[in-house]
């Protein structure tokens, strides 16, 4: 994958998933990124979008 230490160029595929409604993918996307590069606000935010579109919104709580 090519930029592998940018986060914000790691996201960018989540964004997509996202924008063309695939919460599902976006958020499977993101948390694999917080896996490899850990917490940040930005990937935060974008996971809890996530799974409150996916109507869970609890889930969120647990990180």
């Amino acid at each position: 994958m090519k930029f592998p230490d940018n986060i914000r160029a790691q996201m960018l595929p989540g964004k997509l998933y996202y924008e063309n409604e695939d919460y599902q993918a976006a958020l499977e996307h993101f948390i694999i990124i917080k896996d490899k590069m850990g917490s940040n606000t930005d990937l935060d935010y974008w996971i809890i979008l996530c799974y409150r579109a996916l109507g869970i919104p609890d889930e969120a709580e647990v990180f």
